[in-house]
């Protein structure tokens, strides 16, 4: 349960990064600067600082593929307990429909 938790918490994180991300490419900031930025703040966390570097553009689709996979088990897993994984499984799952379009942004110098 713990590892479920975790890993929807993760994919949860990478939804928020996607979508903020994508906000601050259309408002012009660098988001390799932005992502050093965020390393040394309170938004910082172990995926933003993954994106570009542990997952490149040749693993995203490989890696939001097995995202999807620990979303959907951890909705399985509460529902299995009677409990409604709804809200956090709807938001958690556009996270890695995002992932290989962001890493591509990242690769890519946004200046």
């Amino acid at each position: 349960m713990t590892k479920l938790i975790n890993n929807v918490l993760t994919v949860s994180n990478l939804r928020n990064i996607v979508e903020a991300f994508a906000l601050a490419k259309a408002a012009g900031v660098d988001l390799r600067a932005l992502q050093g930025a965020l390393a040394h703040s309170s938004g910082g966390s172990f995926i933003l600082q993954a994106i570009g570097h542990k997952i490149g553009p040749g693993i995203a689709e490989h890696i939001a593929a097995l995202n999807r996979k620990d979303v959907h088990a951890f909705a399985e897993a509460m529902r299995a307990r009677g409990l409604d994984p709804a809200t956090i499984e709807e938001w958690a799952i556009s996270g890695p429909d995002g992932l290989p379009a962001l890493v591509n942004a990242m690769t890519v110098p946004t200046s």
